[in-house]
């Protein structure tokens, strides 16, 4: 029996487990899973990337533009500019979010840890592969997202803060300023960051298991950070059992006795009226259900399965009477696809589609040519399917819900051979803790150094000064990436020997690219 707060509909429920899966990537984290008792900070992951703004923007990057560079040894390792602005900013971010946990004497499970830092994936790392050097550059960025979601979290620790006997009336900015010596301007960045936003809809949440959950003294400041919550109680029809004395305003969200009853004669009605299988076989109106992508070739309505199925037939008829040099291309196209390697950005390559969710459904998304590396090794090879007749792939996680992306090469022996102690999230070492009548301070997972106020400062000098505006890469995208990644334009393979070039015409595209120097 599920219960919600604040959202109105019960989403897709994951297989129950109360720990990560080995080698749990950061990607991993923004999907709906139920609550971990060490980690309470991941329901603020973020939805979407949003890496903008001068504290984020050091991050936004993709797969193509990370830079990537060469050493003496020709191997090839993240450039030293970028890891120092990452490292800087795993420093402070970690020490905001240990100084805001600390200053609420909020009360934390004993086994509250913090998820792998973005240095712990290697960023210092050098390897023989460009491309291993990306992936590994681009974990090392993603795994700010549960930094950024720890941040969120400790935040919220002080938005419901009432006790006055710690004399913590302030707010968490104004701690930041006058206690930790955080620059103003730094702290005004962050609040106007996906750190401080408290919109409804940007966050993962989470499905609490009331039973074994031991942080529910947290969820008021989730409900008031608009973090979509689920209770389970328990099998349906059930009375729940008593929740924890100290998480007692959790109660006022349990359903009583009359309210369980109430559904189950509900459900109990529907079963003899046969009210209930029409239901699951009646379709939802129309209006809600999400309109299709153009060209996608999805019926409204239409669940990947049956697009699957539909297509087969499709298929069938079409190699039937496909002709000697058609059915040669194919079985080209097919033996080309039994590697799963992310295709190409040549304009001729395979067309890749992503199934996204959008409430209960699953719409057929098409993905940029540009971006299908940056998403392509989350899934395994079973959560991909080519289709040989119109060239294209699809990718989704409900293909084989259980399975999990293989890691290779480089990235196999970083996290098992070299440093196999961080297959799981790291734990911090914690000093056994006075007894609870004592003290609320929770055990600092992982103590962070103090920061001068003046590093504050050079951080904001690093993004603002016109000095060092020259040095500063906004990774803004010129035509060429644009036309290249995005457009498959690949003008460095094509002879333009004896073309006359129209000058209007490429006028013309620039505009539509919004090139502002026409």
């Amino acid at each position: 029996m599920y219960s919600s707060p604040n959202a109105s509909t019960l989403p897709p429920i994951p297989r129950y487990s109360d720990s990560f899966a080995e080698y749990t990537t950061p990607r991993d984290t923004q999907q709906l899973e139920w609550s971990f008792n060490g980690h309470p900070q991941l329901a603020f992951v973020p939805l979407r990337d949003r890496f903008e703004g001068p504290i984020f923007q050091r991050l936004a990057y993709t797969f193509q533009s990370l830079p990537i560079e060469q050493d003496r040894c020709t191997l090839w390792c993240l450039s030293p500019t970028v890891k120092n602005q990452w490292e800087d900013l795993e420093e402070k971010l970690l020490s905001i979010a240990t100084f805001l946990i600390r200053r609420s004497f909020a009360t934390l499970p004993v086994d509250f840890i913090v998820f792998r830092l973005p240095s712990q994936y290697g960023w210092h790392r050098s390897v023989r592969e460009e491309q291993y050097a990306r992936k590994i550059a681009m974990r090392c960025r993603d795994a700010f997202i549960p930094l950024i979601s720890l941040c969120s979290f400790a935040i919220s620790l002080h938005l419901t803060i009432q006790d006055t006997r710690f004399h913590i009336a302030q707010s968490w900015d104004t701690l930041l300023v006058e206690q930790l010596g955080v620059h103003p301007e730094w702290v005004n960045s962050l609040q106007q960051s996906i750190v401080a936003d408290f919109s409804p809809n940007i966050r993962v949440g989470v499905i609490v298991h009331t039973p074994t959950c031991l942080w529910l003294d947290r969820i008021p400041g989730m409900l008031l950070a608009n973090v979509p919550i689920w209770f389970y109680w328990g099998p349906f029809g059930a009375i729940p059992p008593p929740v924890k004395p100290v998480s007692g305003v959790i109660t006022l969200y349990r359903p009583t006795s009359e309210e369980i009853d109430e559904e189950h004669q509900r459900t109990c009605n529907f079963h003899l009226e046969g009210h209930l299988a029409e239901l699951a076989q009646s379709e939802p109106p129309r209006e809600e259900i999400p309109k299709p992508e153009r060209y996608s070739r999805q019926k409204l309505g239409e669940t990947w399965q049956e697009f699957f199925a539909r297509h087969e037939v499709i298929r069938t008829r079409k190699i039937v009477t496909e002709s000697e040099g058609e059915r040669q291309r194919r079985l080209d196209r097919e033996r080309n696809a039994q590697s799963h390697q992310a295709p190409s950005r040549n304009t001729r390559g395979p067309v890749v589609y992503y199934w996204s969710q959008e409430g209960q459904f699953r719409i057929r998304t098409r993905v940029f040519r540009g971006n299908v590396e940056d998403i392509w090794d989350h899934y395994a090879d079973s959560q991909q399917r080519f289709n040989s007749i119109h060239n294209e792939w699809d990718i989704c996680t409900e293909f084989d819900p259980e399975a999990h992306p293989e890691m290779d090469g480089d990235l196999l022996e970083f996290n098992t051979f070299e440093d196999n102690d961080l297959a799981q999230p790291s734990r911090a070492e914690t000093p056994p803790g006075p007894p609870p009548y004592q003290s609320r301070l929770p055990s600092p997972s992982p103590l962070s150094p103090v920061i001068p106020p003046t590093h504050w400062a050079d951080d904001l000098r690093n993004m603002y000064d016109s000095a060092c505006s020259a040095g500063i890469n906004l990774n803004t995208p010129t035509l060429d990436h644009i036309l290249c990644h995005r457009y498959g334009f690949d003008y460095t393979r094509i002879s333009y020997n004896g073309v006359q070039p129209d000058q209007k015409r490429w006028d013309d595209v620039r505009k539509i690219l919004l090139d502002r120097n026409v």
